[in-house]
């Protein structure tokens, strides 16, 4: 899940540019996430459906904290047969790779 966007325009008419291009989905995005372990690969590329991810029966489930939490799991995985998601293309690459108390962090 994302957790939002900041848009600071400098006129009237270049949030209304801004806006029209959130509207039809013409915008790219950019994530950087922190991940447990290393990824054997510095970059590779997913094509793969992006789907909700449904926790097992005994697993916990992950919400946001805050005042916009809700009891849905904020999670995505890759799609699978009865959630088959929508088409996404994703593109990593490692940027940095660190050690935390000994462990691949």
């Amino acid at each position: 899940a994302t957790s939002g966007v900041l848009c600071c325009a400098l006129s009237k008419t270049a949030i209304r540019a801004a806006c029209h291009l959130f509207e039809t989905r013409k915008t790219r995005k950019q994530y950087v996430a922190i991940c447990f372990g290393h990824l054997e690969q510095d970059s590779y590329e997913v094509s793969e459906p992006i789907a909700e991810y449904v926790p097992g029966p005994d697993e916990p489930r992950r919400v946001p904290t805050g005042a916009e939490a809700t009891t849905k799991d904020f999670r995505m995985t890759v799609g699978v047969k009865g959630r088959t998601g929508r088409d996404a293309h994703t593109s990593v690459t490692v940027v940095e790779r660190g050690w935390y108390g000994g462990a691949a962090a």
